[in-house]
């Protein structure tokens, strides 16, 4: 790892597990697994659904959804978050392919994202 790094000026470690890679980094971000947190996520199929926390974060990790919204927060891009149901409302209102879903409406079931169009295809 310490020659893949040897020229990069900052490394921002976002990880569940402390690698070695880590070591160097100048910002650790512990990330919680999926089991930990609530979340979306899209299958191959284009079904978006959600998961929730089967067991309590530990230690200093935090959701990916919460990281995400502290970063953005700092760039002034939006954030932070307060939920997993925030920060998939913000994705709704900034990737059109999921413009019109909020968190409560994805439910347990889920719901499956329209197929995209080719580009210059009008539907």
């Amino acid at each position: 790892a310490g020659e893949v790094l040897a020229g990069v000026r900052s490394v921002i470690y976002r990880g569940t597990v402390v690698l070695e890679a880590a070591g160097g980094a100048g910002v650790a971000l512990p990330r919680a697994k999926v089991g930990e947190e609530d979340g979306p996520f899209v299958t191959r199929d284009r079904r978006v659904q959600r998961y929730f926390q089967a067991k309590p974060t530990p230690g200093m990790a935090r959701p990916a959804w919460w990281i995400l919204g502290e970063l953005l927060g700092e760039l002034g891009a939006g954030g932070p978050f307060g939920s997993a149901g925030e920060a998939f409302a913000f994705l709704a209102r900034e990737d059109a392919r999921f413009a019109g879903l909020t968190y409560e409406t994805l439910g347990v079931r889920g719901v499956v994202l329209p197929q995209a169009q080719p580009a210059g295809v009008s539907a």
